[in-house]
């Protein structure tokens, strides 16, 4: 890997770094940094040509034309039968009448595989699904449906397979929620949608009440469910793009066009790992892509820099049918000069293949010369839903390129580190960074868990100002703050995260890193974090970059090889 000198080598116990100001982008090549052209960024100024345009996103379901569909479950609670549903009988659960007719309540809920309330249902591979649901609160909400895509097969319907599928363990693939509902003065009802398209591993769904994050109610309490409904919808091609367009906009996206995606776009794997026919964990690299439905023709005007590279990734949306493909184009046309042709891929939307394709291309032949660079998809097989991954020119490597990693770890103790005085040697790596840097002797974390502390690391706010107080999607980091990553990316530095840390997952803390990389997975040895550090490192070409790098190895459950696990035994 080539030499690079870091802008500053400083550390101390979970943070070390605040930042101040603003979030807005600005061009790394008017600010003479030398850093990456991030495509995405230049949209505005590109010629674009795409069934796309002249469509109206559709954020969910309602908003299409009369699709085609089936009402797969329609609970109203009049006439309820507990027996016939399945569900176990509990105290704090009870069908009532009210003034517009029967209604669930619950005065709690607990987390017992007993008390599993729900219904399994199959799932059509090429459906989008609406669910919707009616809900009153009295005092504060704990508890609310969630529809879980499962990989557990319909088949299995004994009791104990069910109380285990219902308690959502082991064979939930996603989760998806509801706004968390508020009381109302006037005590009347609320009725709020969610609308999917599920993985391509999904083999059935559970629609079911679990309590809040370390809520079950509690007296005074209680809550009203009816209307419960899921819908399964067949989209024609047309609605389809409607609905993709209308999602996981990224931040500052045009919503009209709806090109500019960010988050996790493919199908994601197991937590626990890679199994045989699943994607690769690659997939949990959450990114920023282009949404190019076929025959999609994105043309950028440049001025090509010298020993510059073109990278990305492609891959298909999760959202494609199953069997269909598509063809990835690539094509510089210098001004006055004729078009040469440097990628002709094509992907399919196979297990073995859903994946993202790291692309690496040398634009060096063009350094200096005006000219434009073509991403083209067109349709091989089917309906494809292709995405262009973070494409970016990027220049060769130098000497003085700076590069800044920030490194966090889990529970780590300073009165348990040689480097900070502790009568055993126990981090002889941390020594000679301390030796060669600057050691803070007084550091605090804002908070005593993970989420807020790092909420305040990316931010440099307290969380009473941050306001993140719960997992990764319950109190969500909020977009309108400007974080660490974005101060770097948009001064043209290059942005990555590697993290394996179940509470950070889908919590927005990805904001501002090109690429995310967190699987939430427990059981992971900081080994597995460094070697894809290091890969990526080597992989990296040109410019300032920055990293930030998780490790949580001294966090329970421990996991630690011998000799290590007991070399420090009393």
């Amino acid at each position: 890997m080539t030499a690079r000198t870091p802008t500053r080598l400083a550390w101390g116990l979970f943070s070390t770094v605040m930042c101040v100001g603003g979030s807005g982008r600005a061009d790394p090549q008017e600010e003479g940094l030398g850093g990456a052209i991030r495509l995405l960024d230049r949209l505005g100024e590109a010629k674009i040509a795409s069934p796309l345009l002249g469509l109206t996103p559709a954020r969910e379901l309602t908003e299409l034309e009369d699709p085609d569909g089936d009402v797969l479950l329609m609970e109203g609670f009049d006439g309820f039968d507990w027996g016939f549903a399945g569900w176990p009988t509990a105290s704090e659960a009870s069908v009532v009448e009210g003034e517009g007719g029967s209604y669930l309540r619950l005065e709690g809920v607990g987390d017992r595989d007993d008390a599993a309330m729900g219904w399994i249902l199959p799932v059509n591979p090429d459906a989008f699904y609406h669910f919707e649901r009616s809900v009153r609160v009295e005092g504060s909400a704990f508890c609310d449906f969630y529809v879980v895509e499962s990989r557990q097969d319909l088949e299995d319907t004994s009791l104990g397979a069910r109380d285990y599928f219902l308690a959502g363990r082991g064979e939930a693939l996603k989760v998806h929620s509801l706004p968390v509902p508020r009381p109302r003065a006037d005590g009347s009802w609320q009725r709020d949608s969610t609308s999917f398209y599920p993985t391509p591993r999904t083999r059935s769904l559970v629609v079911l009440i679990r309590p809040h994050i370390g809520d079950s109610g509690a007296p005074g309490r209680a809550m009203g469910f009816d209307d419960i409904e899921l819908r399964e919808v067949f989209p024609s091609r047309k609605e389809r793009m409607r609905l993709l367009q209308g999602q996981d906009l990224a931040r500052g996206a045009d919503p009209d066009v709806g090109m500019h995606k960010e988050g996790w776009l493919l199908p994601l794997p197991s937590p626990g790992g890679s199994l045989r026919g699943e994607p690769d964990q690659g997939n949990y690299n959450w990114r920023e892509a282009l949404y190019a439905p076929p025959e999609t023709t994105v043309a950028f005007p440049l001025t090509f820099p010298g020993e510059g590279r073109l990278r990305l990734a492609t891959g298909l949306a999760r959202e494609t049918p199953p069997k269909a493909a598509a063809r990835f184009q690539i094509e510089v046309t210098p001004s006055g000069g004729e078009t040469t042709r440097l990628l002709d891929q094509v992907r399919r939307a196979e297990m073995e293949e859903w994946s993202w394709e790291e692309v690496d291309l040398d634009l060096s032949a063009w350094a200096g010369q005006e000219g434009t660079l073509t991403l083209r998809t067109v349709s091989e097989k089917g309906d494809p839903h292709p995405l262009w991954a973070s494409p970016r020119i990027e220049t060769a490597a130098g000497e003085d390129d700076p590069l800044t990693i920030l490194i966090a770890v889990d529970t780590l103790r300073a009165d348990r580190l040689s480097a900070y005085g502790y009568e055993r040697a126990t981090t002889p790596a941390l020594d000679r960074l301390a030796a060669e840097g600057v050691r803070f002797d007084q550091t605090r974390s804002n908070c005593n868990w993970t989420c807020p502390s790092f909420a305040s690391i990316f931010t440099g706010l307290v969380p009473s100002r941050h306001g993140v107080s719960s997992y990764g999607p319950a109190t969500p980091l909020p977009e309108e703050l400007g974080t660490l990553a974005e101060h770097f990316q948009a001064r043209g530095w290059a942005t990555q995260s590697i993290a394996y840390k179940v509470p950070l997952f889908d919590g927005n803390y990805e904001q501002g890193f090109d690429q995310a990389f967190n699987v939430p997975r427990d059981m992971i040895r900081g080994e597995e974090n460094l070697a894809r550090a290091l890969e990526w490192l080597e992989g990296h070409r040109g410019g300032p970059t920055f990293l930030f790098l998780h490790f949580n190895d001294p966090h329970q459950p421990f996991i630690h090889p011998e000799p290590l696990d007991r070399e420090f035994d009393a």
